[in-house]
């Protein structure tokens, strides 16, 4: 009769801390908010965050003009299509401002793709430029950006 209270002890023990687990994960994926576009930095992760949430549209708008820019159809398409941002994150880490233009240095967080893969960090930037009072993004690294968009092709 004692090792049965002792056992139930532990199951309800453990079954708090799934609950618990689960509760703060909930809570950890919900604390992304978008932030006021006042900075290079906050463009970049709102273009981000708007990209995992799947706002193409909000996303297609930190994009710079251009004649090389992709049709808004063309951009979804990518997005969705391929899904490329599968298991793929992005960490802000500073930015320098050169007037109208602007270099955010971010690290591309990518999972692990199987059970034998760790996954791995890569530092890269985005260049942005200010458009119209607005910082608009001229290029981002792979994942959340196409190589072929902004390119020069009468080169």
């Amino acid at each position: 009769m004692k090792n049965d209270k002792f056992l139930v002890g532990i199951l309800v023990f453990i079954g708090l801390l799934v609950v618990t687990a689960l509760v703060l994960f909930a809570t950890g994926q919900s604390n992304q908010d978008y932030v006021t576009d006042d900075s290079p930095e906050a463009a970049v992760h709102n273009y981000t965050l708007a990209l995992t949430r799947g706002d193409y549209e909000r996303a297609y708008s930190y994009l710079a003009s251009g004649e090389e820019k992709p049709s808004a159809v063309a951009f979804r398409t990518f997005f969705t299509q391929f899904d490329p941002l599968q298991d793929a994150g992005l960490r802000i880490e500073g930015s320098d401002i050169f007037d109208d233009e602007a270099v955010v240095e971010v690290t591309v967080v990518q999972g692990p793709s199987g059970p034998f893969d760790p996954g791995f960090d890569r530092p890269d930037t985005a260049v942005l430029i200010l458009e119209g009072g607005e910082w608009k993004i001229e290029s981002m690294p792979w994942p959340f950006w196409e190589f072929g968009w902004y390119e020069d092709t009468t080169r």
